[in-house]
């Protein structure tokens, strides 16, 4: 061991992202050399099937058969061939099913998500057989951005960061950086990056999702309202008010000119520019977004979703403000009764609601003095 290296000494960081990056190269080598041997030795057995028919029948010719000599010049080797491509591209066709079941999987993982919670092995399980398949492959990139979403949805950042990140080099390798679907990873990072409250690092890659989908995108599509919305939830966790509202109301117009008046994707940014404003303490503002909010949501979600107990509660922190109690108790009550019927007994947010209306009550006795 050289003199300047000690045991307990920590590998600096150009070490370790060369390793990284060999043990990459090196995984690349093998992936290739598995499936060429796969290719070769179906080959070979082809082969071997060809060259024993030959043997065959100079055999039977030599014996003196006379139709031997004619076979042997009608052989058709094209049929090979044709058996050759066949394997190849059942091989694709395997790989490509493999895919198919993982994101059958991850579909149904995020809806059970959706209503409770799942065993964090379940997911680890899942991304465990997807690493297993070999190829860099789009059907992978969307595999592992769902793997990805599920992770951060669970509060597992850095798992979600790390999906996210492999996803973005696949889809690099494979479509390019100019594509709507690396646009889509740079955002995907950037959101999980924010959530870890590295705003620097989200916002290069938010503002590179930006660009990406200014270049590639129609001017009004909707993967450019949620570049806009994701840069206006970081700039708000900045404090950054002005800029949020930049990206909040260009998100909202697109929105508002290209979906449905009831589309789910309305009420979230109407709900954003509530918090923004209630932020900024423009309180009318925060109460007509916020009702748009709760319009849309009570036409369209079920009576117990938690998005329509999170804008009573809204709400209710509103009215209660502006010290309208009689509003701030009907709408903090609408939350209650949602959170009792699907939370868990000491679930946080079912403490947070009991708590605020119990602040309403003593201000109420406070007031009535």
């Amino acid at each position: 061991m050289p003199g300047h290296v000690t045991q307990g000494h920590t590998i600096g960081p150009i070490a370790q992202t060369r390793r990284k990056e060999l043990a990459v190269v090196f995984k690349k080598k093998l992936q290739v050399l598995s499936l060429s041997e796969s290719i070769i030795s179906e080959v070979q057995k082809l082969t071997s099937e060809q060259l024993a028919q030959v043997e065959s029948l100079r055999k039977r010719f030599l014996d003196g058969e006379s139709e031997a000599e004619e076979k042997l010049r009608k052989m058709n080797f094209e049929r090979y061939l044709e058996r050759a491509m066949q394997f190849v591209e059942d091989l694709t066709h395997k790989i490509k099913f493999e895919f198919q079941e993982i994101n059958s999987k991850l579909d149904a993982l995020m809806e059970e998500l959706k209503k409770s919670g799942i065993p964090y092995a379940r997911v680890e399980e899942i991304e465990k057989e997807l690493e297993e398949l070999e190829e860099s492959s789009d059907e992978k990139a969307r595999c592992l951005r769902k793997v990805g979403v599920i992770y951060k949805d669970m509060g597992k950042y850095q798992k979600a960061q790390e999906c996210q990140k492999r996803c973005l080099e696949i889809r690099q390798e494979v479509l390019g950086n100019q594509s709507p679907e690396t646009a889509e990873s740079y955002n995907d990072l950037g959101v999980v990056y924010r959530l870890m409250k590295d705003y620097d690092t989200a916002e290069r890659h938010c503002l590179k999702s930006l660009e990406i989908r200014k270049a590639v995108l129609d001017p009004q599509h909707p993967d450019l309202a949620q570049s806009y919305n994701s840069l206006g939830v970081l700039y708000g966790n900045k404090k950054n008010y002005t800029k949020a509202e930049e990206y909040y109301l260009k998100c909202m117009n697109i929105r508002e000119a290209v979906l449905d008046p009831l589309d789910l994707d309305l009420a979230f940014i109407y709900n954003n520019l509530g918090l923004l404003y209630c932020y900024k303490g423009n309180q009318k503002k925060a109460e007509d977004f916020w009702l748009r909010c709760m319009n849309i949501r009570e036409a369209v979600l079920s009576i117990w979703h938690p998005d329509l107990a999170l804008v009573y509660n809204n709400l209710g922190m509103l009215y209660c403000y502006k010290e309208d109690y009689k509003r701030a108790e009907n709408y903090w009550v609408k939350c209650l009764n949602i959170r009792q019927a699907i939370l868990d007994p000491r679930d946080p947010e079912l403490a947070l609601v009991r708590n605020n209306l119990n602040r309403l009550q003593n201000a109420k006795t406070f007031y009535r003095g």
